[in-house]
């Protein structure tokens, strides 16, 4: 509402200009003030250690162009020398940090700036920052006042210091700036304090936990420090993903690393996985609170913050300054669209994210995510390595991905979506040729679609699949079909058919570099009999690919000699 307040005094007063005084700068139409600069929050996404590097993500809103702006950030060292460092600045165009335009003009600006800040082993500094203002001979030097951001900031208003690698950052508010210094568990005791004191106005239902978690963390640090500890996750009550096969063939290491693996204790995937390693630890247990206080690295194919931080609460940030693990993302499948609205740096700050092809890692060291090159590495998908060559059953899979606009059962069951499958399901022309040629239909529906099952009516030649695993599913087929499920990129690594059903446009994501016709590796069909027609060539064939196609699998890939385990376990213990 202000800022459409402005927008409209400004258009009735035809008029804009700026005033310089004293360091303060004001954005004005005639006598209205638009935009007072020097009281804009800093408003910091990232706080964090990483090796030798104290690193920082802010942002902050101004009316104004960033042409004029550049923003410093200054280190003061314990002799008094300074240094330093301009910010990197980056526009995310696919969130809502991107120029706000009305009527033709631009006029609400989010400016997010990046800072990479050189730090020794016991290096005792402070550094604050300045955001200058530069233009036709004005010129202004701001310390524009502080905030965190409350899902994931490594900071927060009462958790103002963080502890990673025996190494201390501390927010003061007073001058608004951040001091490094060694680790001290005095100097951590006494800022603990502080915190559990404004926990204690604060006075809600977390208070208590919050109070116990950061006595828990203050004492059991000292004990703690130096140990490794990796956790890993797929989704919360199903393991058959990327962790999965990471963690075993992690934990045949013996590289003095304590590997967990956490899933929820009520699902059946958590006695399964006790057969692997006894190291399995149940979600939202105190266990799994504990390890996550003190843990190197979380590993995952999924970034999900409420399904990963068994802590995560964005209304009460108690616990931001003890989270200093590293998010490292195995992915749930290639990446062929633009979600950098999901998976931007700022929300989720990924330490490794990983990737099976260079086309896929280009397309992410892009213009939209805003990560570094180190961060994204093409070594393929550790569950590529569980998948058999040559292996192959008389049966055709069916895996549509899911359409997220469908946001309950009564919008399904109206939709142009639930009418396609249906249709196709129920094929006479492909059901007769399936029991003629001796195949069946293996449906493997996504997981959002399970609970409309029952709306399906199928024959005896259609087998619905909800519980073998992909892997298994995809060794056992022949043929695959789907809409834009990334599925589709694990099938094809083995070299089999895949066809594309196209019909309809109801599909949810922002395109990105991969385009279906000159990249896929199969037919993109848009109608229904063409597809049946298709599959009936397929079944007539023996299900072979054809050249062209395992020509384009071969150049996409970056590895098919199944040691992307290796790759990725090499990397992690590396780095």
């Amino acid at each position: 509402p202000e800022t459409v307040k402005s927008l409209l005094i400004y258009l009735k007063n035809d008029e804009f200009h700026i005033d310089v005084n004293n360091n303060e700068v004001y954005l004005k139409s005639k006598d209205y003030t638009i935009n007072a600069l020097h009281n804009e929050l800093l408003v910091f996404d990232i706080v964090e250690i990483i090796g030798s590097s104290l690193n920082f993500s802010t942002y902050f809103t101004s009316s104004c162009d960033y042409e004029y702006f550049r923003m410093e950030a200054i280190k003061v060292n314990s002799d008094g020398s300074k240094e330093t460092y301009d910010g990197k600045f980056f526009d995310y165009p696919t969130t809502n940090r991107y120029p706000l335009e009305s009527v033709g003009l631009c006029w609400k600006f989010d400016y997010c700036v990046d800072f990479k800040i050189p730090i020794d082993k016991n290096e005792v500094s402070r550094i604050y920052f300045k955001l200058i203002y530069d233009e036709d001979g004005k010129h202004a030097e701001i310390h524009n006042p502080i905030q965190f951001q409350n899902y994931d900031a490594g900071l927060s208003k009462v958790c103002n210091y963080l502890i990673k690698d025996n190494q201390m950052v501390i927010y003061n508010r007073t001058d608004e700036s951040f001091y490094i210094q060694p680790y001290s568990f005095v100097k951590s005791a006494k800022l603990e304090v502080v915190s559990i004191l404004k926990m204690i106005k604060d006075h809600n239902s977390s208070m208590f936990s919050g109070i116990f978690y950061h006595l828990l963390y203050l004492f059991m640090y000292p004990f703690m420090r130096g140990k490794r500890i990796w956790l890993f996750q797929d989704r919360v009550d199903i393991a058959d993903d990327n962790a999965k096969h990471l963690f075993r063939y992690a934990i045949k290491k013996d590289d003095g690393i304590k590997k967990y693996y956490v899933i929820r204790k009520d699902c059946d995937d958590f006695k399964e996985m006790k057969k692997i390693d006894k190291h399995i630890v149940p979600l939202g247990s105190f266990k799994n609170k504990f390890l996550y206080l003190f843990a190197e690295k979380m590993i995952s194919s999924h970034v999900n913050h409420s399904w990963l931080n068994p802590f995560f609460n964005p209304k009460r940030p108690y616990y931001n300054g003890f989270l200093t693990l590293e998010k490292c993302f195995l992915q749930h499948g290639v990446i062929k669209d633009d979600l950098s609205s999901w998976l931007r740096k700022f929300f989720q700050n990924l330490h490794l994210f990983l990737t099976s092809s260079d086309y896929e890692r280009n397309s992410i060291l892009g213009d939209t995510y805003n990560y570094e090159p180190e961060v994204v590495q093409a070594f393929g998908l550790p569950r590529h390595d569980n998948l058999k060559f040559g292996v192959a059953k008389k049966e055709i899979l069916f895996s549509p991905t899911w359409r997220k606009h469908l946001v309950n059962r009564q919008a399904f069951e109206k939709s142009e979506y639930y009418y396609r499958l249906n249709s196709f399901l129920n094929n006479e022309r492909l059901l007769k040729s399936v029991r003629e040629k001796g195949y069946k239909i293996v449906f493997k529906p996504h997981y959002d679609l399970e609970p409309f099952l029952d709306l399906f009516t199928l024959s005896d030649e259609i087998e619905v699949n909800t519980h073998d695993s992909y892997q298994t599913i995809f060794n056992n087929s022949a043929v695959m079909i789907t809409d834009y499920s990334s599925v589709f990129f694990d099938f094809s690594f083995l070299k089999k058919p895949v066809i594309y059903y196209h019909e309809g446009n109801d599909y949810h994501y922002d395109e990105g570099y991969f385009s279906y016709e000159e990249m896929g590796f199969g037919d993109v069909i848009d109608n229904e009999d063409n597809l049946v027609d298709k599959i009936i060539e397929y079944m007539e064939n023996g299900c072979e690919m054809e050249e062209k196609y395992k020509n384009r699998v071969d150049k996409f890939f970056k590895y098919t000699d199944q040691k992307n385990c290796k790759r990725v376990y090499d990397w992690l213990y590396e780095n």
